[in-house]
């Protein structure tokens, strides 16, 4: 995570996923409300969804987790 200072990028109490491809790499990027959720949610949030595209792209090695 780079900077969790960015403000109004999404509505209150929401995570906003987004993502892009530069140069055949895909990056995520995560915009929340930081008067909701820690740095650490957020941190977690991102790790998980880069799981699942790992894992929706082929990579076995990931398992698949989830909370229930």
């Amino acid at each position: 995570m780079v900077d969790n200072e960015t403000f109004l990028h999404c509505r209150p109490m929401e995570f906003f996923l987004g993502n892009g491809t530069t140069r055949g790499h895909l990056d995520f990027f995560l915009n929340y409300d930081a008067n909701v959720y820690s740095r650490e949610d957020a941190e977690e949030y991102l790790q998980e969804c880069r799981a699942a595209a790992l894992y929706y792209f082929g990579n076995q090695d990931v398992t698949a987790k989830g909370k229930l």
